[in-house]
């Protein structure tokens, strides 16, 4: 019996160049197989030009993207009815595209599919060639060849090449799905890729790639290879093998990278980032591993060294690593001057020409940098940086986490107090209160963390008279201004210009999905969404009560009917039974709200979804940045609303975003915000006016750039509000389950007054005595609302619902707040209940 061969081929002529060397490997490659399939008579179709070219029986047949695909399918059909085998080359991104549909087709025939792949390390189309191997082997019972296209490179001048056995990527592709990170990143091969098909046909490209998307798996094999492979080859002769915790080669990185490379103590083997676009890259030839979230899967053997110079991402780094048990290293350049009788913690860096005299101190984590003098008997507690060229005097004390500027000088016996931030060449003549900055003589009080010159404060004294529950924290104005002259210039205020268009981009791209739409505010977008979900008038929503009124609006805007369904105590997220609970003929949509940025419980509000042919939707007003199971909140449902107003982390001002990864949910999106209108001004359905300004778009956009940073510094806050707060009885936080990450729009504990012996309210009203603002939020909740309490179905129960809305207080947390005005709170609560427990 004859077996056919399909090949799908598109690497010659857009990825590799005819004439290149991988090419050559390719060919070679092929060669190969057609004389095993050869052998096996069995008759190969090629549907590559250029690699059909250099096989003398080849049938060639040109297949480019778009309309061609449906061409590629039909040719694949024809030729494996007569046969049994389809081989899938792997450096094909096309692949992807129809790879459901050919082995759909191996499967009906009883087939096989033959692959050549290989791990990801260093290589341009590894991740994606695994991904594939991958999914075939989940497929069904295909039986799979994986073929090694060349010998293994780990891709770093500290090793030599080794073969990857046929052994080595089975146990790969079948331990883990992997994705097209790498392919992701790579826009420029996309855009040169897709020319003719343009933006749309990238995208999908993009999102099946992103399909295959199981990047937990995906580090966790990748680092555990990779340290397999070094615990068999062995350190270097007196080298001792070190991952390197941070990888920017143009920050503290390099300077790192410097220091082991005159030192040779120490071989860096691996870096962890937690910047998506390093994975899989090389930082000055050493292998990019995975995130630093990712600590757990270092071996023991192996020591590290935080090469970040943020004082708050070491400290956090020191943490995570300290509760694994893991040890670090400290680093000294060759031209640094250090006294035998100094005291050393660990992970401490001391910077090339530094001088640091007898009797000095230096606690776990310090930084001494290039130039740096700390003289006899100074102090430098936990996680302080000293800049280049800053000198201290004798005596001198510097406590945890304080930053000294560029050439700034110390007199002796100064105290320099937490969190401090002390400007370039700033002489300090006074001791310095924690959590101020010193710009010349006069201390100003530190909002932000030791990056704060992008960030933009107000200009408050020392002493606050009053803490607001929540502040924006902006860019600074001197960043908007470029933007705001080109808006000046073009006089384009609205309707979708360059502003709004990089919003929409850079959105999409932080959060992973196709398509952003901005609008007005999160409820416009929620308004539309529904709007465009359908259904005829009285249908119902299923929603929590306990959320904001937007909300509901949403639904009764479009002539649908709110109902209510109860939450889970602990999370204050919709619980699942009782949303199925609530589930009729009528039930229209499900909206999910992921409170205070808090992921909901989303596989099993899906396969509700799914069971019930239901559409799911999420109010993620809250949860921009947030991840559930290392994905970003706004991949989920039929899409996600995003509020940007003056109270969220990310803020326009005003205004929202949708995001979603249903082409015809966005086109529909776009054109309702335009009240329906088409290019013509034609209104082809019942619209609104939700376009957001340019204004307040170019806002977005320079908050955006700082918002990872502000998060970080949000969720040190709230690791802090905790540590002060969590043992005492009666008051209790908001649970976020462990595979989650809320970016906490809102700090809420639970009050419990049986417990505390005083009520939220009571404490409340004590906590606004000493000018501390405070929050009861969501109360009341929707049914107890006047406008939406005629919703409540007769005999609803929404005991949790209830018992949380009336225990439930959110307290100050904006992202350029200082530890001690967290400190200031959570005494403040800690006295009021110990006083009232105590009478």
């Amino acid at each position: 019996m004859n077996h056919s061969v399909v090949i799908v081929g598109d690497a010659g002529r857009h990825w590799l160049g005819a004439e290149s060397d991988e090419f050559a490997r390719l060919i070679a490659l092929w060669q190969r197989l057609w004389s095993e399939c050869s052998a096996l008579e069995r008759y190969p179709l090629f549907v590559d030009v250029e690699l059909a070219s250099h096989f003398e029986y080849a049938e060639p047949r040109e297949v480019d993207g778009g309309a061609g695909l449906a061409g590629l399918f039909s040719a694949a059909v024809e030729f494996t009815g007569r046969g049994r085998v389809v081989v899938l080359d792997l450096y094909s991104p096309l692949s992807l595209l129809i790879l459901d549909d050919l082995l759909a087709v191996a499967a009906s025939l009883d087939g096989g599919v033959l692959a050549n792949a290989r791990f990801p390390f260093g290589l341009r189309a590894s991740l994606l060639d695994a991904a594939l191997v991958a999914r075939a082997l989940e497929a069904g019972d295909l039986p799979v060849t994986a073929y090694d296209l060349e010998p293994y490179w780990l891709g770093s001048a500290n090793f030599p090449q080794q073969e990857l056995t046929s052994d080595e990527l089975e146990r790969i592709a079948r331990r883990s799905r992997f994705c097209g990170v790498v392919l992701k990143d790579d826009v420029t091969r996309l855009d040169s890729l897709f020319a003719e098909g343009g933006e749309r046909e990238r995208s999908r490209l993009i999102s099946r790639a992103g399909y295959l998307v199981d990047e937990e798996a995906l580090r966790s094999e990748r680092m555990g290879f990779w340290f397999e492979r070094l615990g068999r080859n062995g350190s270097g002769a007196g080298e001792e093998p070190l991952v390197l915790l941070g990888g920017r080669i143009d920050g503290h990185c390099g300077v790192v990278l410097d220091v082991l490379y005159r030192r040779r103590s120490y071989r860096p083997v691996a870096v962890l980032d937690c910047s998506e676009h390093l994975f899989g890259r090389l930082v000055d030839g050493i292998p990019v591993v995975g995130s630093t979230e990712d600590l757990a899967l270092v071996p023991d053997g192996f020591p590290l060294f935080a090469a970040a110079g943020d004082n708050f991402g070491r400290r956090e780094l020191f943490a995570r690593a300290r509760a694994l048990g893991k040890r670090f290293v400290s680093l000294f350049h060759p031209d640094a001057s250090i006294s035998p009788q100094v005291t050393l913690g660990e992970g401490v860096f001391v910077g090339a020409g530094a001088v640091i005299n007898r009797g000095a101190e230096l606690g776990d984590g310090v930084i001494v940098n290039s130039g740096a003098i700390v003289e006899h008997n100074c102090a430098l507690e936990p996680f302080v940086h000293i800049a280049p060229g800053a000198q201290l005097a004798g005596r001198v004390r510097v406590r945890e986490a304080a930053f000294v500027g560029i050439g700034s000088s110390v007199i002796p016996d100064i105290v320099i107090g937490r969190n401090c931030m002390v400007g370039a060449g700033t002489p300090v003549v006074a001791d310095i209160p924690d959590s101020h900055t010193v710009r010349g003589q006069r201390p100003q009080m530190y909002m932000g963390r030791s990056d704060n010159i992008y960030l933009s404060r107000p200009q408050e004294s020392a002493e606050r008279t009053f803490l607001p529950v929540a502040q924006p924290t902006l860019p600074m104005l001197e960043k908007l201004t470029g933007r705001i002259q080109a808006i000046f210039e073009t006089r384009m205020l609205s309707n979708f210009g360059a502003q709004c268009e990089e919003l929409e981009a850079r959105a999409a791209r932080y959060l992973g999905v196709r398509h952003c739409v901005a609008t007005t505010s999160g409820t416009t977008g929620l308004m539309m969404m529904l709007r465009i979900l359908g259904g005829e008038e009285g249908g119902e929503v299923i929603m929590p009560s306990f959320t904001f009124g937007a909300t509901g609006i949403s639904a009764v805007w479009n002539n649908l009917v709110p109902v209510y369904a109860d939450i889970d105590e602990h999370t204050f997220n919709l619980d699942p039974a009782s949303v199925e609970a609530r589930i009729t003929p009528r039930t229209k949509a499900i909206l999910g709200v992921h409170i205070f940025g808090n992921p909901c419980r989303l596989r099993a509000l899906e396969r509700i979804a799914a069971h019930h042919d239901i559409p799911l939707m999420f109010d993620s007003a809250h949860a921009f940045g947030s991840v559930w199971h290392r994905e970003k909140i706004g991949c989920f449902g039929i899409a996600e609303v995003f509020s940007l107003s003056g109270t969220k982390v990310l803020t326009a001002g005003e205004g929202g975003l949708v995001a979603t990864n249903d082409d015809s949910v966005a086109e529909n999106l776009r054109l309702l915000r335009n009240y329906g209108a088409g290019a013509d001004y034609n209104i082809i359905q019942w619209g609104l006016n939700g376009k957001i300004s340019e204004f307040h778009a170019a806002l977005a956009v320079e908050a955006l750039a700082l918002f990872d940073s502000l998060v970080a510094r949000r969720l040190s806050f709230v690791q802090h509000y905790i540590d002060m707060l969590g043992e005492v009885p009666g008051v209790t936080f908001q649970r976020i389950e462990e595979h989650s990450v809320s970016v906490y729009k809102d700090l809420a504990i639970i009050v419990d007054e049986t417990v505390t012996g005083v009520g939220r309210d009571e404490l409340a009203r004590q906590l606004a005595d000493r000018g501390i603002q405070t929050k009861k939020y969501f109360y009341p909740p929707l049914h107890q609302m006047d406008a939406f309490s005629r919703f409540k179905r007769p005999g609803e129960e929404l005991c949790v619902t209830e018992r949380v809305a009336d225990r439930v207080l959110c307290l100050p947390l904006f992202s350029h707040m200082s530890e001690q005005e967290v400190d200031i709170v959570s005494n403040a609560v800690r006295e009021i209940l110990s006083s009232e427990k105590s009478r």
